[in-house]
């Protein structure tokens, strides 16, 4: 397999990404809660990248994707990450990551399963990064699989 082809024909297939779906709202929800705080969501230093969870040619990839400073694709690698394929409909799930080593810190999500993310409170990604990492991730604790995290959240002002 061709695989300078391969990543040429699945780049081609990424959905339209801009600066926007990097940012967060910080705002609070419209309603209030008794104990409601803001969150605090630390993302680690590291290189950011785009993972993308996709089908192509009927195979299943995951692939981590480098990103100029006009949000276009540079380099792409294959990560070995166990995941269930229900994660690549439509377009597939492009999660904002940061590297660090062996590990992934999955920041933001940007499309979920075909479909752009339109939540915009930092608190509703980190529950729907947490509960993607727990019914549709297996973390293999094995060289060869990359680990994916979430990053250190509190409440605390």
């Amino acid at each position: 397999m061709n695989y300078n082809i391969l990543f040429k024909n699945i780049i081609q297939k990424i959905p339209p990404i801009n600066k926007n779906d990097f940012l967060y709202n910080y705002q609070r929800n419209n309603y209030k809660e008794k104990n409601d705080k803001n969150i605090n969501v630390y993302i680690p230093s590291g290189k950011k990248m785009i993972l993308w969870f996709l089908k192509y040619d009927n195979n299943y990839y995951s692939i981590l994707l480098d990103l100029d400073n006009n949000f276009k694709v540079g380099k792409c690698y294959f990560q070995y990450i166990s995941f269930k394929e229900i994660l690549t409909n439509g377009c597939g799930t492009i999660l904002w990551v940061t590297k660090l080593n062996d590990q992934l810190s999955l920041n933001k999500i940007i499309y979920y399963q075909g479909e752009k993310y339109k939540k915009k409170i930092i608190k509703n990604h980190m529950y729907d990064i947490k509960y993607l990492l727990e019914n549709y991730i297996n973390n293999i604790k094995n060289s060869i699989f990359i680990q994916l995290k979430i990053p250190y959240i509190n409440n605390n002002l």
